[in-house]
């Protein structure tokens, strides 16, 4: 009977280390990546929408080598729609897009959901230099790779200049954690060096907010590194730092001077905005459904859930920087955050979730570390229980992370279908248009597509009637204009 009753005990324990040995397996990332891509799988039948076509007509009226020379060339920015600001790698992607795919939007839907894949796998990459435990890193690959507030970066084409910016910064970030490590070792570290400084470039040149990582490189060395330099030796500990703050000046001197030389970049500035943004951010990152999509007693609900998911965050903060012993990996990754953050803050118009992308990566890492620090007070036999239960919570999560991520894709799906019936019904009721020509069409579809002026849509249609003007009119429009209308001008009744 003693045996018995031995045997039972041992059961549960038993049990708990064969889940964690399978959570922690690192075979798990593949079911990660498939919870990942079934995620955003929708979007390959989606066409395109907003500031898509501004890109497709850039890249369909310029030549590769010529597009590329222009793009570099800061003092462009601001001169058109598709260069707007200085990310010169953003417009020459579309462009070699453009060369492979033409019209098709799968091929560049796949292209995105596909980057997005590689950054969950360079997030689990990262995670497992900074946790010991295989399950951790697997969780926050998981987190990264579902949470749905930055869908839009994934869906929303216009908007994948995060997920092409965040391929090369995870990339700088891992080479750097592999840099310390191997000069702790006194192995041979200048590669690992010369590829965070490149992809930190690269990631630069993606986007601006990248700039960031400058900051965050020297955080980890002094606080998360395995071996951490002493702060004030100057020529060892502050040396290595010195190429990439230099190449940070360069091109922040080029954004300066691309925002007091043009129009691009206005909405960006230093102010009391920023804390409010923050604060959007935070809430974000436990509530991910925006409350000004909805209206009523829901939008008053998720008001409060935001207000409540920011002071958690804040809480968790502040719990992190303060304890002892300090949190080290918990610190490193809370600073990430909130620095990864901090350029995308000054933009006067708000907080876009699509702008969390890059900081979902370091967000993953603190909640994961947090959920470590909150295990660790846990008695024992709770804590035992708490492992039984936690497969199964995960899973039941995962699949709910994934419904709410495809339900928040169908805004774009269903903007990008209205598109596309506009332009199958144009390709067929118009022949042709003379260029110069002006084309007024009535019942175009609202939202992405027009957005305060007609730029997209004369865009979108530029791409099928070469160079002409398009302006969208209402119905009452139609009988004023029409007796006047100019010599091949033509007014396109849609019905939709």
């Amino acid at each position: 009977m003693a045996v018995a009753s031995d045997a039972a005990r041992s059961a549960p324990r038993v049990a708990t280390r064969d889940w964690t040995r399978i959570l922690s397996s690192r075979w798990m990332i593949v079911v990660i990546l498939a919870f990942s891509f079934a995620a955003y799988a929708p979007t390959l039948r989606d066409w395109f929408t907003g500031d898509d076509f501004w890109f497709l007509r850039a890249s369909q009226t310029h030549g590769t080598a010529g597009y590329i020379k222009y793009s570099f060339d800061f003092r462009n920015a601001g001169t058109s729609l598709d260069f707007d600001r200085y990310r010169p790698l953003y417009p020459i992607a579309w462009r070699l897009q453009y060369a492979i795919f033409g019209q098709h939007a799968f091929g560049y839907h796949a292209v995105v959901v596909a980057l997005h894949l590689l950054n969950v796998w360079l997030v689990w990459l990262i995670a497992r230099r900074l946790f010991t435990e295989g399950w951790q890193s697997n969780l926050a690959a998981l987190i990264f790779g579902l949470h749905p507030a930055y869908f839009a970066s994934v869906a929303w084409l216009s908007g994948a200049n995060r997920a092409f910016e965040a391929t090369p910064y995870f990339l700088a970030m891992l080479l750097w954690i592999d840099f310390t490590s191997r000069q702790s070792t006194r192995e041979r570290a200048w590669p690992a060096y010369v590829g965070a400084l490149l992809s930190f470039c690269v990631a630069v040149l993606f986007h601006s907010s990248a700039l960031t990582l400058a900051l965050v490189l020297p955080v980890y060395t002094f606080v998360a590194a395995p071996l951490r330099p002493r702060v004030f030796d100057l020529r060892r500990s502050w040396l290595p730092f010195a190429p990439i703050g230099g190449a940070c000046v360069i091109f922040a001197a080029i954004h300066l001077w691309v925002q007091g030389h043009s129009a691009a970049e206005q909405g960006y500035t230093w102010g009391w905005h920023q804390y409010s943004n923050y604060g959007a951010y935070l809430g974000l990152s436990l509530q991910p459904l925006p409350p000004d999509a909805y209206s009523g007693a829901v939008r008053r609900i998720l008001d409060l859930g935001a207000a409540a998911s920011s002071l958690v965050m804040l809480a968790a903060t502040f719990a992190i920087f303060a304890a002892r012993p300090p949190l080290r990996i918990a610190i490193f990754a809370a600073a990430w955050f909130y620095a990864s953050l901090l350029l995308d803050s000054t933009y006067t118009l708000g907080a876009f979730d699509r702008t969390m992308y890059v900081s979902g990566g370091p967000l993953a890492i603190a909640l994961v570390a947090v959920v470590i620090w909150l295990g660790g007070m846990i008695p024992e036999n709770t804590r035992r229980q708490a492992a039984r239960a936690a497969p199964f919570v995960v899973a039941v999560v995962a699949v709910l992370l994934v419904v709410a991520t495809c339900g928040r894709t169908r805004g774009t799906s269903h903007a990008s279908s209205g598109n596309e019936r506009l332009a199958i019904a144009a390709q067929r009721d118009i022949a042709s248009m003379p260029p110069g020509s002006t084309l007024y069409v009535t019942n175009a579809p609202r939202g992405t597509l027009l957005f305060s002026e007609d730029s997209r849509l004369q865009s979108m249609l530029q791409l099928y009637f070469g160079d002409i003007h398009v302006h969208a009119i209402t119905a009452a429009q139609v009988a004023a204009l029409e007796p006047a209308l100019a010599p091949g001008d033509r007014i396109y009744r849609y019905n939709p």
